[in-house]
């Protein structure tokens, strides 16, 4: 209350100036000293003495005056010019069991007008003990009522348990069950009162209640006059799912029926210290109108631009703060001059309340705080650059200074880290709590710990490709701010191409060095919604990447100014992306300027020799490839046309160039060696470069064909011959094909790279049957997805066949397919299917009609991996389709590996051809 107290001082302060009120009796009333706060006493200095006087006068006058003065009447100030500054709650009565309370009037402390009438607070629930309310005396008849209404309804409805529930929820991962399940069970808490959102339990356990709509599903719980509490008996009747397979709950449950619970509050007083188990155990009672003191530790800050933390005390209970603000609650806690931080000593003033069946804290108004350093011997990290911490041993101790350059974000807009610059390199600091109390410009000082990061779920794949991790600081021990306001130094960087840098193998340790490079600045929105990506390409146009982001681009909308523009960008790959089939890196722009970029048009032949001609050979051939090869290219983006491309071959024995239709094709002739000589003319400006191309047998492979594969045991390693048929989907790999059968197969982007879709290959990789397991190690019920992973060209043998399961593909409905068994394997059969396009928000999916009356999913990521479709919107087409369930689902997606037009035009599906 002390700090209610001094806020009160000051409106009182300022109501005083404003000589508003006429008399200070009513400050004295309130134990305030009037006239300290006004300076009025004369005899105060700024210091006060270090000694008492040891003596008191010996004596006191022996008289005192006979009368007292005369009493003036109080004089009240004009309520039509009163300004009302302080007021008081009068009137203000709790509610009993038997009669209701009443929240009091907000009455004028200097006038007495009424400025806010207060309204009936009802009567609370009986507080039982021996079965005899303590307040009236009434008896307690819900133990009766719970067991006869129990009895009733099963009796008249197939009940199971929540513990059964449970284990139900765990066959259905990827969407709800398609059967209802009746349950009863005591309310716990309800989280959400505008849908029904219910924590649940019984004797078995508990369980969340996803939404809660009246008895036969036509009303949502706000709809229907929901008024559910903690302690009501109900019986609900809805779906299961174990949502993405951490979040066991009860969906769109239908309330059939209800018991009003008897429920004992906790008694309670408001504006007073409480612990955080207090809070805990009087969170499910307490109304928003209640606030109270709370001081703990803070454990973390979870989200700094609104004050989420959370609290500790030390005994170890937690409490989680929604959200902070500073002590008069004006002042969010992200615009806060100085706010605590994980280690300090906070309290708090704050609401409490009960989210998805969790107590919190809400609203909290940072009373005070003590900044709380971390002890650590300054002693034990040693000082260097940069560029030395880059290259220190994983868990050294360093001590780095340098400016800081660019925060980065986590979900939700939390600050998660910053690049640090010197004038040697570049490091990235990860410490969200750090990062929270710094700004680009900062110069500073920190003590950390060097380490690489994977993602824990990525390491074994991080491994397979000989990615060390993330080169950067953490666990930061102390800072040290010294100024503001710094450009960092850029002497040091190197001048890159995005091109460069995406090829640069992950196995090279670039991860938060910063590059400078020219690049074309694109923002990409999806039609449908989702991710806002920002593009970074190189000045092909083509060849890029886009900023890492984890706040749906959120965190880049300072990158819009910059958006169709060839700017100077200063970027870094902050880490590498590790899957089973790839490793790629992820970037972070640093700094964007844009310098009027003009394309020096002298540059053309080199520009077109890089980017174009020169990667269309490979170094070495075991069959004729038949290239048709470039001879002309133009670019928009950099001003320049018609720049003409030439060959020569130093040994037509071996290869060859020639004009067919107009069109310059490679062809190779004979085993051997042969050198080509690429020559780019644009206009006077001339550029050539040579390669060496080398024509050699094919070794002889012992190997299976496509149907072999397919009926080979799991687990063995195979040697497979096959075409290059159409691309997966959201997996880096094709189906390998023949005329009588195909198998999924998944490689890296660097394999995928050296083939086209409808060359002959080998290739090498190991059957597998792909399936989640559960908890337990146990396959799911589903049968998953037959492939060969890891795959390896061994041999392209160039060729352009055609890619088309005619031969063995069976025709069925959408319905038909939706009802595949997904315990059975039909991942190596194809199907011909006539069906609507249905281009929805976040996928494309093919229905039965236009209107999608049964409709199946096409496996993927999102919209952007099937646009080839999305023209086809509503439009009936023939697709061969092939079942596929990479993920473990209780159904069959598919996999469009073409579509036929109506006019009989084929397209393929290209995705990954077009990738890399």
């Amino acid at each position: 209350m002390k700090k209610i107290k001094l806020l009160l001082l000051l409106m009182l302060t300022l109501a005083i100036a404003l000589s508003t009120l006429t008399s200070c009796d009513y400050l004295e009333e309130m134990g305030i000293d009037v006239d300290s706060i006004l300076g009025n006493d004369d005899d105060t200095t700024d210091e006060t003495p270090d000694e008492t006087p040891d003596e008191t006068p010996d004596e006191t006058p022996d008289e005192t005056p006979d009368e007292t003065p005369e009493e003036k009447p109080e004089e009240k100030p004009d309520p039509s010019t009163c300004g009302h500054y302080v007021t008081k709650v009068v009137g203000k009565a709790a509610a009993t069991c038997s009669t209701p309370g009443y929240t009091g009037d907000t009455v004028c402390y200097a006038c007495e007008t009424v400025i806010k009438s207060g309204s009936e607070i009802p009567t609370i629930d009986h507080s039982y003990a021996d079965g005899v309310c303590t307040g009236c005396g009434k008896e307690d008849d819900s133990v009766d009522a719970f067991a006869a209404k129990k009895a009733e309804w099963m009796a008249q409805y197939e009940t199971i348990t929540i513990a059964e529930a449970l284990t139900l929820c765990e066959e259905f991962v990827s969407t709800p069950s398609t059967d209802r399940y009746y349950i009863i069970a005591t309310v716990k808490s309800v989280d959400d009162t505008a849908y029904g959102k219910l924590q649940i339990e019984d004797e078995t356990g508990e369980i969340m209640v996803y939404g809660t709509n009246s008895a036969d599903g036509s009303l949502k719980y706000d709809q229907m006059g929901g008024d559910l509490k903690a302690g009501d008996l109900i019986l609900i009747y809805g779906t299961l799912q174990n949502y993405k397979g951490n979040t066991k709950e009860v969906q769109n449950a239908w309330l059939i029926d209800s018991v009003a619970g008897i429920v004992v509050p906790p008694s309670y007083e408001t504006d007073v210290e409480i612990s955080i188990s207090e809070a805990i155990e009087l969170a499910p009672y307490v109304t928003l109108d209640d606030r109270f003191y709370i001081t703990a530790t803070v454990k973390s800050i979870s989200n700094a631009a609104y004050g989420a933390m959370i609290l500790v005390d030390e005994n170890g209970n937690e409490l989680s703060v929604y959200n902070s603000k500073n002590a008069d609650g004006t002042v969010g806690y992200a615009d806060m001059e100085d706010k605590p931080y994980m280690g300090d000593t906070v309290t708090v003033y704050a609401n409490l309340k009960v989210f998805n069946g969790t107590p919190e804290i809400d609203s909290a108004w940072i009373v005070s705080f003590t900044h709380v350093e971390i002890e650590f011997d300054e002693n034990d990290y040693t000082e260097m650059t940069v560029d030395a911490a880059r290259a220190a041993a994983d868990g050294a101790l360093v001590k780095v200074s340098g400016v800081v350059a660019r925060i980065t974000y986590a979900n939700g807009y939390i600050p998660s880290g910053f690049y640090l610059i010197d004038g040697t390199n570049s490091i990235y600091v990860y410490d969200g709590q750090i990062a929270a109390r710094v700004a680009a410009g900062d110069a500073i000082t920190v003590y950390a710990a060097k380490a690489h990061w994977i993602l824990e779920s990525e390491q074994g794949n991080a491994n397979k490709f000989g990615y060390k991790g993330c080169n950067q600081l953490t666990s930061v021990v102390n800072f040290e701010c010294t100024s503001t306001g710094n450009s960092f130094d850029t002497s040091w960087i190197t001048e890159s191409t995005m091109k460069d840098i995406i090829d640069t193998p992950v196995t090279t340790d670039i991860s938060t060095t910063i590059y400078k490079v020219n690049a074309l600045v694109k923002k990409v929105v999806p039609e449908s919604g989702g991710f806002v990506n920002y593009y970074f390409f190189d000045l092909d146009g083509e060849t890029g990447s886009y900023a890492y982001t984890q706040c749906n681009g959120g965190d880049f909308a300072w990158l819009d100014a910059f958006d169709g523009k060839i700017c100077t960008v200063y970027i870094s790959a902050l880490n590498a992306k590790s899957t089973a089939n790839d490793c790629y890196w992820r970037f972070i722009p640093v700094a964007v300027s844009d310098d009027g970029y003009t394309f020096d048009l002298s540059n053309t032949p080199d520009f077109v020799l890089d980017y174009y001609a020169a990667d269309q050979f490979t170094g070495k051939y075991t069959a004729n490839p038949e290239l048709e090869l470039i001879t002309s290219v133009s670019s928009e983006l950099l001003g320049f046309e018609n720049a003409a491309v030439s060959y020569y071959s130093g040994n037509e024995a071996v290869a060859t160039f020639t004009t067919v239709d107009g069109k310059t094709v490679f062809n190779l002739i004979d085993y051997g060696t042969a050198t080509i000589t690429i020559t780019v003319t644009y206009g006077e400006y001339t550029a050539t470069a040579s390669c060496t191309v080398v024509y050699e047998e094919p070794v002889q492979y012992d190997y299976i064909s496509v149907d072999e594969a397919v009926s080979a045991d799991f687990d063995s390693t195979l040697i497979v011959q096959g075409i290059v048929g159409p691309s997966l989907v959201n997996q880096t790999g094709f189906y390998l094909m023949s005329n009588t059968g195909f198998i999924a197969v998944t490689m890296s982007a660097d394999e995928i790279a050296k083939v086209e879709m409808g060359q002959l290959v080998i290739l090498q990789g190991t059957k597998i049957r792909r399936v989640k397991t559960d908890d337990n190690g146990e396959p799911y019920a589903c049968y998953g997805q037959t492939h060969l992973k890891d795959c390896t060209i061994l041999l392209n043998l160039y060729g352009n066949e055609t890619c088309s399961t005619a031969g063995y593909a069976e025709s069925i409905t959408i319905e038909e397919f939706y009802a595949l068994d997904n315990t059975q394997d039909y991942t190596t059969k194809a199907y011909i299917v006539e069906a609507y396009v249905i281009v929805e928000q976040y996928s494309i999916k093919l229905g039965s009609d236009a209107t999608g009356s049964t409709k199946i999913n096409l496996y993927s990521s999102g919209v952007g991996q099937y646009s080839w479709l999305k023209d086809y919107n509503g439009q009936k087409l023939t697709f061969e389709l092939i079942p596929c369930n990479w993920n473990s689902k209780n159904y069959y997606a598919g996999c469009a590996i073409s579509a036929t037009l109506p006019d009989g035009t084929v397209i393929y599906n290209t995705l990954n051809f077009d990738n890399y």
